[in-house]
């Protein structure tokens, strides 16, 4: 089955269909000609003018401007798991991830749930069904991941609250109807400090709306409690019951 990649599928509001020779790049309006020279740039592996490299996630994830008054993060599409061993940056399916990824952003955040804005994202064909892909969202700054806050905050009650704010935006997801695959504390950035700081969830690849009842509400939290096991196995930065809900 050919990799769908429709010309006439429906853009989101502010958004545009590009196509660059095997290209195909969903963008919004006011940076779609910057996003099409920076995103080939970055599927290309080459240098993107003014780019420092993220740390965490699964691969490479580059910070880059994109106006004098905008900055990017962007996004590879990496497998992970068994599969990433075999085809890491391959995707063999009949859809496009990072336009689904785009689009499910989109969607939550009309519907309040804190995501940073997607600015573009773009799939390259290099076989029938195959291809590779990449998403930019605008940079969340000054921030940091949830899991180095918490390690950075001394104050155990600091760290519940912010604990408590992480909830609020599953919350908020739930409330969508959204299930969000990876919710792990590195999914979370955390902008500011103290009572000002706010919330932001990211990666929205993978998720899918659905009837979010006492089921999903269970599982989502226990997502989030596995990642504290995970991360902080002794229990000396956070308590996984802090996530009960």
């Amino acid at each position: 089955m050919p990799l769908a990649v429709p010309s006439t599928s429906a853009a989101p509001a502010g958004f545009e269909w590009r196509r660059l020779g095997r290209d195909r790049l969903l963008v919004r309006r006011d940076v779609g000609d910057e996003l099409s020279r920076l995103l080939p740039l970055f599927l290309d592996l080459r240098q993107v003018p003014g780019a420092v490299v993220l740390p965490g996630g699964r691969g490479l994830t580059l910070a880059a401007p994109v106006r004098d008054d905008i900055r990017a993060v962007l996004r590879r599409n990496l497998r992970g798991g068994l599969p990433a061993r075999f085809v890491r940056d391959l995707y063999l399916a009949s859809g496009a991830r990072p336009f689904a990824e785009l689009k499910a952003t989109e969607r939550l955040r009309a519907a309040g749930v804190p995501v940073p804005e997607c600015l573009g994202a773009i799939v390259r064909r290099v076989a029938l069904v195959a291809y590779r892909g990449a998403v930019a969202t605008r940079a969340v700054e000054p921030s940091v991941n949830l899991w180095v806050a918490l390690q950075r905050t001394a104050d155990a009650g600091e760290r519940r609250r912010l604990c408590r704010q992480a909830l609020a935006v599953v919350d908020a997801l739930l409330a969508a109807g959204a299930v969000h695959p990876d919710l792990n504390l590195q999914n979370f950035l955390v902008q500011g400090e103290g009572q000002s700081a706010r919330l932001w969830l990211i990666d929205c690849d993978g998720v899918r709306f659905t009837a979010t009842g006492a089921g999903e509400r269970a599982s989502a939290f226990e997502r989030v409690r596995r990642s504290c096991r995970k991360l902080d196995p002794a229990g000396e930065v956070v308590e996984p019951e802090w996530f009960d809900g």
